[in-house]
């Protein structure tokens, strides 16, 4: 039986084990070479969602609060082409969460195991808008996100994130803003 929870510890070497996985199968998923490691951070600082079954993990989802160091990494100001792009998709940075990396284990693709652990992070999160910079190469996680409800922003060859250009951000606008927890 399938559950959704926040990782922990204990679920370190299934979830790398995943991670790789996803990377084999899918090169196009995480942009960096060090996706593992920043998984691992993720998990280590309660920003990663789960779907497992038993002690394997099925899929993955890592998030971050802080949308301003991904998109004014290196900058003392706001005015930037990364600003610009969220104040022209309606986003207010302070009511953001950013979807850092969603994969879901080759096995266990095609079952709907990405879009049940989406479904339960949008409820449980509570925030008005979700980010999720995806490389425009990578096709099967735009179909996704489009299928979601997600929006691109970002035309072709304007914006880059994490070294791979040309990438859109998929945006989600939500009319509510509540107090939520991740209590899974």
């Amino acid at each position: 039986m399938e559950r959704i929870e926040k990782g922990n510890e204990r679920q370190l070497a299934p979830l790398l084990k995943c991670v790789r996985r996803v990377e084999v199968s899918s090169p196009d998923a995480f942009p960096k070479p060090n996706g593992e490691k920043e998984v691992e951070e993720a998990l280590k600082e309660g920003r990663a969602l789960l779907l497992v079954n038993g002690s394997r993990v099925l899929a993955f989802l890592t998030y971050s609060f802080d949308v301003g160091a991904y998109f004014f990494p290196e900058e003392k100001g706001r005015a930037s082409k990364g600003f610009d792009l969220l104040d022209e998709a309606g986003v207010k940075e302070e009511r953001a969460v950013l979807i850092e990396r969603i994969g879901v284990d080759p096995m266990a693709r095609g079952k709907g195991m990405g879009a049940i652990l989406l479904r339960a992070f949008l409820a449980k999160m509570g925030r008005s808008s979700y980010l999720a910079p995806v490389p425009k190469e990578n096709r099967e996680a735009l179909e996704f996100f489009y299928h979601h409800g997600f929006f691109a922003k970002g035309d072709e060859g304007s914006w880059e994130f994490e070294g791979k250009k040309p990438s859109l951000l998929m945006v989600k606008l939500l009319k509510r803003e509540g107090l939520a927890s991740l209590n899974f």
